[in-house]
């Protein structure tokens, strides 16, 4: 997913555009899913896959490369683009439509695809579970485009999908002080992070020594790679960073929401 800035955010409001956020939450079909609560793992078999992947997204640190946001192609049935918002090739997307190989190390994917590909590859969800997922947002996609005419609630009815596989378990809101640098509650390592509903990452479930909420985070803030390939774009790779870093490389402060829960392939469903 890709940042929107809050002018565009303001002006989005003021035309009404969000109104198809709000028709998709109350019209759009969406899978049914038992909620768990946003809490320390209950059973060996939900913490196991925690720290498998946590572990294995560790060891990527530094691996797979942010290159612009995911965008939809409508022409494709509103399955991922072959391309980011850059115009880059989007691996994770060409290997979710078939059309190209498991991304490497230096795969070129959005936020949430890596939280996905980090868990795939720790083994908490397989290839085939992630292209249902996505195959069936690109459905929800396209049953809203049918209602609506329009490209913003087909959008909107993909990620709402997206969000309910993210965010399976309840949600449970972060809150920082920035003045009193107090933040909390925990949050659960394996669990998905996300911030105004744009940028996804995953909780490491550890905190620093400055007493700030560890992730991994695939894109081009806090730390920014210079180009590497004869263009003026930098680019991103997955950092282990801290919510609080993130957010404050954002410009916003804590005027944007922060939420976490458990994923769907960390509830085992």
């Amino acid at each position: 997913m890709s940042v929107v800035g809050r002018a565009a955010i303001q002006e989005a409001e003021r035309l009404g555009l969000f109104d198809a956020v709000k028709w998709y939450a109350r019209e759009a079909p969406r899978p049914a899913a038992a909620k768990a609560e946003n809490v320390l793992a209950k059973s060996p078999a939900m913490e196991a896959r925690a720290r498998r992947i946590v572990d294995t997204g560790r060891r990527m640190v530094g691996s797979l490369r942010w290159q612009g946001g995911t965008k939809l192609d409508e022409e494709a049935g509103w399955r991922l683009s072959e391309k980011t918002l850059w115009g880059r090739d989007n691996d994770f997307g060409r290997w979710m439509r078939g059309t190209g190989p498991e991304p490497g190390p230096s795969g070129t994917m959005a936020c949430t695809d890596a939280v996905m590909y980090i868990a795939h590859r720790a083994g908490a969800v397989d290839e085939a579970t992630l292209r249902r997922i996505h195959e069936e947002a690109a459905d929800a996609a396209s049953a809203a485009w049918r209602e609506r005419g329009d490209s913003w609630p087909a959008e909107c009815a993909f990620w709402k999908v997206m969000d309910d596989h993210l965010l399976r378990g309840e949600r449970t809101h972060f809150e920082v002080d920035p003045a009193m640098g107090i933040s909390g509650p925990d949050i659960p390592a394996g669990h998905v992070v996300m911030i105004n509903n744009s940028h996804a990452m995953t909780s490491l479930g550890t905190r620093d020594a400055q007493g700030r909420q560890e992730v991994l985070s695939h894109w081009v803030h806090p730390e920014r790679m210079p180009p590497d390939d004869g263009t003026d774009q930098p680019f991103g790779r997955l950092q282990q960073t801290s919510v609080q870093e993130v957010v404050a490389s954002m410009n916003y402060g804590y005027a944007l929401p922060i939420d976490s829960a458990a994923p769907s392939w960390l509830l085992g469903g």
